[in-house]
């Protein structure tokens, strides 16, 4: 045979079985990733959830009662609660005066010292000032329980 030498006889892997390996293993790590990641991701959301009641009433013609109920529903515990902010009618409320479960008072975006085990609720009271309260005026507040941001909203009740 000629251009054959007795070294050449004994051939290695083609190029092409070597690329299909590689697609196959990287495919192969590919879906390993994909279903594992989202478990992790869905599991620690599902840890970490939490309710928001609220319930607000007429003090007079520019105050209203916020009353705020919260109500761990994760697998972790709830530490410290921090109202992120209030609107009446979209209008931002510059100042609040929340009267802790323990009956101390803060104020908007101050931490309020609440441990809240899985299963159970809390509520306080947020007094907010502001000439856009009325009967029917739309309340929206956002908080932050532990790691959790959520919102809700409510009408003013007479």
């Amino acid at each position: 045979m000629l251009g054959t030498s007795r070294y050449n006889t004994r051939r290695g892997m083609s190029e092409l079985l070597a690329i299909v390996i590689g697609v196959l293993i990287t495919i192969g790590v590919g879906v390993a990733l994909f279903t594992a990641i989202p478990k992790l991701i869905t599991t620690n959301i599902q840890s970490s959830r939490v309710a928001l009641d609220l319930y607000a009433s007429m003090v007079n013609n520019s105050a209203a009662a916020i009353t705020v109920t919260l109500k761990n529903l994760g697998q972790i515990d709830i530490d410290g609660v921090e109202v992120l902010s209030i609107e009446v009618n979209g209008n931002r409320v510059t100042s609040a005066t929340i009267i802790c479960p323990d009956g101390k008072q803060t104020t908007l975006n101050s931490k309020i010292d609440i441990k809240l085990p899985p299963g159970m609720q809390t509520s306080f009271v947020v007094y907010i000032k502001s000439p856009y309260i009325r009967v029917g005026a739309k309340i929206t507040m956002v908080v932050k329980a532990g790691n959790v941001v959520v919102h809700g909203t409510t009408t003013v009740m007479p």
